[in-house]
């Protein structure tokens, strides 16, 4: 911002500042709506700290009405119940780590929860000394 706007210190940002900054990494085109408001959500943080240290003012902080960008909305693929049962019925329960695998795959489809929660349920599960 120095050299674009001559700015050099975080008291002289302004509103207009930061719209500028969004509309260029808009044009530029190389940045999806998240990444921009990642940025921005990171901005809002440093200011907030640059307020409650008191550099700047609650209504000198240019970044207060701004709004982030509306981003598209993922879609998830998922499977159909028929893929579902073919995929729990392929497992054979003929060794414990089947068993075990099949119980979990279940778990899985019933709640909807990712792979990693259910890693991190199974170690907090063990490292209890309840057994």
């Amino acid at each position: 911002m120095r050299d674009e706007l001559g700015i050099s210190e975080v008291e002289d940002v302004q509103l207009i500042h930061i719209k500028k900054f969004i509309q260029n990494r808009q044009q530029l085109g190389n940045e999806k709506p998240i990444t921009i408001n990642n940025k921005i959500a990171t901005l809002k943080v440093f200011l907030n700290y640059l307020m409650d240290e008191e550099f700047i003012e609650e209504m000198s902080n240019p970044l207060r009405r701004i709004k982030s960008l509306k981003e598209e909305k993922r879609v998830i693929v998922t499977f159909n119940d028929e893929e579902v049962k073919r995929i729990i019925n392929g497992v054979k329960e003929e060794t414990y780590s089947n068993i075990r695998d099949k119980i979990i795959s279940i778990m899985l489809f019933d709640t909807g929860d990712e792979y990693q929660s259910f890693v991190a349920l199974e170690s907090r599960i063990f490292q209890r000394d309840t057994f």
